[in-house]
């Protein structure tokens, strides 16, 4: 099966590339081969070239505060690209996999955000993500998969970050009023690669899904804990203490919600739901010491 990747080097895309299938043929496009940001007229014509069964899109805009001053460059790759390649499967009879975020919910519903609950995104990049979920659904052959606070041992993310400042500052004040589970790329690129599976040996897939790590919702805060612990667990020495301050103190340009823990019961039930956050975020961590040993070693 031919599964056209979109943001191949980001991320989600590097994570699909380095897990591979041998039963399915992935056709990475960086931002110079599909260019997101660009001409739908070119987006569609580079996916009719490459003449996909599948459209995974893993290119996005993912900088949630500077959306906000930059609202239509959001909305074009996160948006109205979305739309050329949901007009692109209906032309090719591809099904388009679209990845989504918690973050079209405002956090406010006091539960976990189940599949069928009311987006009610607060920023600009929570409103462009949606608008994406709305254009993809116009594809035919769609799916929709909602994941949240994704991390990687590559690419600037949180997890990354904490590691770096863990290794640097004495103490550190993270936002504790802001409640998810955390997923790592390559859960998240093992849970695509199975449902991929799915589609191509002919199994029903539902329209939305939510995908994230699995356990207990945690915050920005307890996150960076357990990453300072870990640090001092592989490096020795004192953990680097981690304050939890509110998210109004922090000040960050764009809203974000303060509990938008998503509902994996799904995922679950159809058997692609990833194992427990903590002990992906272990083994990145794993990864990332590993990393920085070679590099001193140079």
């Amino acid at each position: 099966m031919r599964v056209l990747l979109t943001g191949s080097t980001g991320q989600l895309g590097s994570a699909m590339q380095a897990l591979g299938a041998a039963d399915l043929t992935l056709l990475p496009h960086d931002r110079s081969a599909l260019d997101l940001a660009g001409d739908g007229a070119a987006i569609e014509a580079a996916v009719r070239a490459s003449r996909p069964e599948v459209i995974l899109n893993a290119g996005a805009y993912t900088a949630v505060d500077q959306a906000e001053e930059e609202p239509e460059l959001a909305h074009r790759v996160n948006g109205s690209a979305v739309g050329a390649l949901a007009r692109a499967a209906n032309a090719t009879g591809a099904l388009l996999l679209q990845v989504s975020t918690d973050y079209v919910f405002d956090g406010r519903l006091g539960r976990a955000y189940r599949e069928d609950d009311a987006p009610n995104p607060l920023g600009v990049y929570a409103a462009s993500k949606l608008a994406g979920e709305q254009e993809a659904a116009k594809a035919a052959r769609h799916l929709v998969v909602r994941t949240s606070w994704v991390y990687s041992h590559v690419g600037k993310n949180f997890v990354r970050t904490m590691w770096r400042l863990t290794g640097e500052q004495p103490r550190l004040r993270v936002v504790g009023d802001q409640f998810a589970r955390p997923t790592s790329a390559d859960q998240l690129a093992g849970a695509l690669l199975d449902l991929l599976r799915r589609h191509r040996d002919g199994e029903a897939l539902p329209a939305m899904l939510h995908v994230t790590g699995g356990g207990d919702e945690t915050s920005w805060r307890d996150l960076a804990a357990l990453i300072a612990e870990e640090r001092a667990a592989l490096r020795g020495g004192d953990v680097v203490p981690v304050d939890p301050i509110g998210t109004a103190e922090y000040g960050a340009p764009a809203p974000r919600p303060a509990r938008s823990t998503l509902d994996v019961t799904k995922a679950e039930t159809l058997g692609v739901a990833p194992g427990d956050w903590r002990d992906e975020v272990t083994r990145i961590v794993g990864i990332l010491a590993a990393k920085d040993s070679e590099e001193a070693n140079r």
